[in-house]
């Protein structure tokens, strides 16, 4: 399954692989047409695994989640500082 949505175009996020499918609401409706579709393959059992949501590395992607959001908010830090740098060189000149 996790392969398969990494296939129909999940992203994974650290190394939650597949199972980032599930914390990604953009990717809920490929987990169920993933499913379907073995369904109508003539899959007659549907099993979770849930190797990749183990409890630390559930911790890890939290780190990482949080990370990028930082890298995010430095950047746009970082834009700003140099706008208002050139806008203030440019009102000295």
């Amino acid at each position: 399954m996790g392969q398969e949505l990494l296939n129909r175009g999940v992203k994974p996020h650290g190394t939650l692989w597949g199972a980032s499918a599930l914390f990604n609401r953009k990717y809920h409706k490929t987990v169920v047409k993933t499913h379907l579709d073995f369904i109508k393959a003539g899959a007659e059992i549907i099993v979770t695994n849930s190797f990749g949501s183990r409890k630390r590395r559930l911790k890890i992607l939290l780190i990482l989640l949080i990370l990028e959001k930082i890298l995010i908010l430095l950047k746009k830090v970082l834009d700003l500082r140099q706008n208002i740098s050139i806008h203030m060189w440019i009102s000295f000149i």
